[in-house]
């Protein structure tokens, strides 16, 4: 099986190790346009349609033999 584009996970078994990752995955607020109003549609072409940075406190509780 052809694997497709990278997505959170890749496999390498000659290594015998997978490659999760945690990236895009946080929320965010939709954006309001004094044009169009709220862009609140789901964004499926190349790129960003717009981008609010926000500051978020993460944690996570992985497994002893995992590398973050």
């Amino acid at each position: 099986m052809k694997m497709g584009g990278r997505g959170g996970y890749e496999n390498f078994p000659e290594e015998g190790n997978d490659l999760y990752t945690m990236t895009q995955w946080y929320p965010r607020m939709c954006v309001y346009s004094d044009f169009h109003g709220w862009q609140n549609h789901q964004f499926t072409g190349r790129g960003e349609f717009a981008l609010v940075f926000g500051n978020f406190k993460v944690s996570m509780n992985v497994p002893a033999d995992h590398v973050v």
